[in-house]
C-alpha cells in the first residue's frame, strides 16, 4: 500500500468516521472588490444572515460556480 493510500485510510478510519454532518449547509458566494480583494465585512454579514435564517454550516472551500 502506498503512503498516500495508507494516509487516506488512516484519515477516514480515525477522523472522518467520527464526524457527523447534519442539517443544511451551503457554499456562499465570495464578494470581491473591483481589485479582486475579499470584502470581509460583507462575508460576515452573509454568514450572520445565513445562520439567523437557519443554515447549519458552510462549505469552507465550496464552489458556487463563480
Amino acid at each position: 500500500m502506498s503512503y498516500r493510500t495508507g494516509m487516506r485510510h488512516f484519515l477516514h478510519d480515525k477522523l472522518m468516521s467520527k464526524v457527523r454532518f447534519e442539517g443544511v449547509m451551503a457554499a456562499l458566494p465570495t464578494p470581491l472588490t473591483d481589485n479582486g480583494e475579499i470584502k470581509v465585512a460583507t462575508v460576515k454579514k452573509l454568514v450572520d444572515h445565513s445562520l439567523d435564517e437557519g443554515l447549519h454550516g458552510f462549505y469552507v472551500t465550496g464552489a458556487t460556480g463563480e
